[in-house]
């Protein structure tokens, strides 16, 4: 998904949650070493997978995306709270998320 697209889905998104165009965008680049992993507390925020990698693996309670899954038939590029991203590669990988925050008391969950 690319960054222009990824925006135009963020834009339909607040809409269907009901927040409008009451968030703040922050875009997030994650560096995570050979065979790392990262654990991400989003909290109420979503974040969005742009332009991802074929070596990594982003997996929260509710979504996954990893292009070497076999058992699912569907990945996602929306996450949600606590997720965690991994490398499988022996090689230095970059992911570039956008992070929406909800501006308003009551924030948004899915």
């Amino acid at each position: 998904m690319t960054q222009e697209l990824a925006i135009a889905y963020i834009r339909k998104r607040t809409a269907e949650l009901g927040q409008g165009d009451q968030y703040n965008l922050r875009f997030r680049h994650y560096v995570l070493p050979p065979l790392g992993e990262q654990r991400i507390t989003g909290g109420t925020a979503l974040f969005v997978l742009v332009d991802p990698s074929p070596h990594i693996r982003v997996e929260g309670e509710t979504a996954l995306f990893d292009l070497t899954e076999t058992a699912v038939n569907e990945l996602q590029y929306e996450f949600q709270g606590i997720f965690d991203i991994t490398n499988y590669s022996p090689s230095l990988q970059h992911v570039q998320m956008i992070q929406v925050i909800f501006k308003n008391e009551a924030q948004c969950h899915r």
